[in-house]
C-alpha cells in the first residue's frame, strides 16, 4: 500500500463479539424465529455502529479492514481466542475501560483474562479521558541514597 509500508502484507480485522442474552436462558417463551431475529438485529446494529466508527478513522481506502461480528457467550474471551487462532492474528489491539480490579494497575478485565492464553502480541488502549489513579505519595520526596550511605 502506498504510504504504509508497514502494512504491505498485512490486514486489519475488526472484531466485535455480541452477547446473546437469550442463549443462557433455558426457555425464553419466544418462538425460535423471534429469537433468531433478535440476534440478527443485534448483529446488524453492531455492524452499523462499527461502520460508523470506522468511517471516522480517516481515509477508508488507505487500509483494507474486514469487519467481523460474531455471537459469543456471556464473556467474549472464547470467541476472541477462536478468532485469533482461525485468522492467525499477530497483534490483538483491545480497548479497555478498567471497570474492575485495581484501577490503573491492571490492563482491563477482558485483556487480563486473555493474556495467559494469547499466542500473539497484545496492545491495550485506554480511553482518551483515562486518568491513572496511581500517584506518588509525595511528589518531592527525597529518594534514598543508592550507596547506602547518607549523602552529605
Amino acid at each position: 500500500m502506498v504510504g504504509r509500508p508497514w502494512l504491505a502484507d498485512g490486514r486489519v480485522d475488526l472484531l466485535h463479539v455480541i452477547d446473546d442474552p437469550l442463549a443462557s436462558v433455558w426457555s425464553t417463551g419466544l418462538a425460535e424465529t423471534s429469537s433468531r431475529r433478535y440476534v440478527e438485529n443485534v448483529r446488524v446494529d453492531a455492524q452499523r455502529v462499527l461502520a460508523e466508527q470506522l468511517a471516522r478513522t480517516g481515509d477508508p481506502a488507505a487500509v483494507e479492514v474486514d469487519v467481523h461480528v460474531v455471537k459469543g457467550s456471556r464473556l467474549p474471551d472464547i470467541a476472541i481466542l477462536d478468532f485469533i487462532d482461525k485468522h492467525r492474528v499477530d497483534l490483538l489491539v483491545i480497548a479497555t475501560i478498567a471497570r474492575g480490579g485495581a484501577p490503573g494497575v491492571l490492563v482491563g478485565n477482558t485483556a487480563e483474562r486473555l493474556l495467559p492464553c494469547l499466542r500473539c502480541s497484545l496492545l491495550a488502549v485506554k480511553p482518551n479521558d483515562f486518568q491513572c489513579p496511581v500517584t506518588l505519595e509525595a511528589e518531592h520526596q527525597e529518594l534514598p541514597s543508592t550507596t547506602g550511605f547518607a549523602d552529605k
